[in-house]
């Protein structure tokens, strides 16, 4: 799971890798301070949420969510997923996204977290997930209405 969420917010395999790992050092390293106060999963993606915005801050990886247009295919680790069209015009909307937004929108739209789980993965009030949410989406759509208007008429 820790794979996937890292995989889909920096669209690069080795990138993820690195994330896992260090998401596994960090709590394992941090592991007196978990209260209990959520399940383990849900305390290790806030811990790879944070690595990956700290990272797309850093580096301004591109990522790729297929399923925003109901492309419905899942990556396949191996293959480079920018080669098809809609792909990379996903790719190119995501980067008009702050890395809030962006995390927002992986957290809720494609790994299906609840608003209250997406508002305690980042540390920030549930209004404030549904406004960067809505924020987010209106961005893409606008970005995506530009690159791709043939789909959107």
């Amino acid at each position: 799971h820790i794979f996937q969420l890292s995989y889909r917010m920096l669209n690069n395999r080795d990138d993820a890798l690195d994330v896992v790992q260090e998401t596994f050092f960090r709590g394992w390293r941090s592991l007196k301070s978990f209260r209990g106060e959520s399940s383990l999963r849900l305390w290790l993606e806030t811990i790879a949420t944070r690595i990956c915005i700290s990272r797309y801050r850093r580096k301004r990886i591109l990522v790729g969510i297929e399923d925003f247009l109901g492309l419905g295919k899942n990556p396949d680790w191996d293959n480079d997923i920018d080669s098809d069209t809609h792909s990379k015009a996903i790719a190119d909307a995501l980067d008009t996204l702050t890395p809030k937004e962006r995390a927002v929108f992986v957290l809720r739209m494609e790994k299906g977290h609840s608003t209250e789980e997406t508002s305690e993965i980042l540390g920030i009030a549930e209004g404030t997930v549904k406004a960067f949410l809505h924020r987010a989406k209106q961005k893409m759509q606008k970005e995506l209405k530009k690159i791709l208007p043939e789909e959107f008429k």
